[in-house]
């Protein structure tokens, strides 16, 4: 008599038993890992990083150029289109070429260029210094062939002194030029923003930051109860007094108190982040492509991904989320996307 095990019928059985195990484990084995014990702890949060393992901070549609003057077009009529939307679902006013000239004068820097006969709306931290050396070659106030070689200072002492819209007296050429000129705003991802003006201003001193100094450690001492008086603030901190500071410097106020943009109608409504072919289309527009856009930083000095989510690896999640309540304008207004953290 044949053994048990060793029977062709058993042999078949034993086989057909292990295919579906082998099966159940196929289909179900993700589930069955979570019963397995770990000696190891749960990761403990640290930070934004933690959670947003990269910071895009511009929709799919911009990462595609628009130096094409078709592509161009498109996207300039998504983005005023979008903004139109968001300004009616905030109740934040109707966009018109009819608006308050006094409100404007006193609330809104403009900076002009009457050779080319557009109105940029000066927003710290949004290409400002770039545009001010454009500025000042447009209107040929500097004598060279590379904007490079002009100091940012000198374009800011420039612009300020003989391209602002504010020096001039006369009611009747500023609203001439409001009314004909084409209208500029420049606008970026708040969080690259707010991370480009901490790294200029306060993060540490230059000869051109000197003033924020003293800023830099009055928020150190506000945020952390720290007494002492010679620390500066940390990208942390800044963060959280940006979300409750209710004065706000210029390089971290609302675009919509900076810029109007849900009162003043924009021909035009760039990004940072595509900064180079969107001025490469305007510049054709206006008769400027003999002057060549220059990069105010080296690429090692500029704000970009990499370092946006180095600088968040020590911020809390609660910190992301004041902030995002207390920008949440800029970043839906002009179609930035919510912090992925959120």
């Amino acid at each position: 008599m044949p053994a048990i095990g060793n029977s062709p019928r058993t042999r078949h059985m034993f086989i057909l038993f292990g295919a579906v195990i082998v099966f159940y484990i196929l289909i179900n084995g993700r589930h069955l890992l979570v019963c397995y014990p770990t000696s190891s702890p749960a990761p403990v949060v640290r930070g934004a990083l933690e959670r947003i393992k990269s910071t895009t901070p511009f929709t799919q549609d911009d990462i595609r150029p628009t130096a094409d003057e078709g592509r161009f077009n498109e996207v300039q009529n998504r983005r005023r289109s979008l903004l139109r939307e968001e300004c009616k679902r905030h109740n934040l006013g109707t966009i018109s070429d009819e608006f308050d000239v006094t409100r404007l004068h006193r609330q809104v820097k403009l900076l002009y260029s009457d050779n080319h006969k557009f109105i940029l709306c000066e927003i710290p931290k949004c290409a400002s210094s770039s545009m001010k050396k454009v500025l000042v070659a447009a209107e040929k106030l500097v004598n060279t062939s590379s904007l490079a070689k002009v100091e940012s200072g000198f374009a800011v002492q420039l612009t300020n002194a003989k391209l602002n819209l504010r020096k001039l007296r006369n009611s009747k050429e500023i609203s001439k030029k409001l009314k004909t000129y084409k209208r500029l705003i420049i606008v970026r991802d708040p969080l690259y923003r707010l991370l480009s003006a901490y790294r200029s201003k306060l993060e540490r001193e230059y000869s051109w930051n000197r003033e924020y100094k003293n800023i830099s450690r009055m928020i150190h001492t506000i945020i952390s109860g720290d007494s002492r008086r010679d620390i500066s603030a940390t990208f942390g901190e800044f963060l959280r007094y940006a979300a409750m500071d209710k004065r706000r410097d210029r390089h971290w106020s609302l675009y919509q108190d900076l810029c109007l943009p849900c009162t003043i109608r924009y021909d035009f409504i760039l990004h940072v982040e595509t900064i180079n072919d969107d001025m490469a289309a305007f510049m054709k527009l206006v008769n400027m492509e003999n002057i060549a856009f220059p990069a105010n930083y080296a690429s090692s000095r500029q704000t970009d991904q990499e370092k946006v989510n180095g600088y968040l690896a020590s911020v809390s999640t609660k910190t992301i989320e004041d902030i995002y309540k207390r920008y949440r304008l800029d970043f839906e207004l002009f179609g930035f996307r919510k912090p992925s953290i959120l």
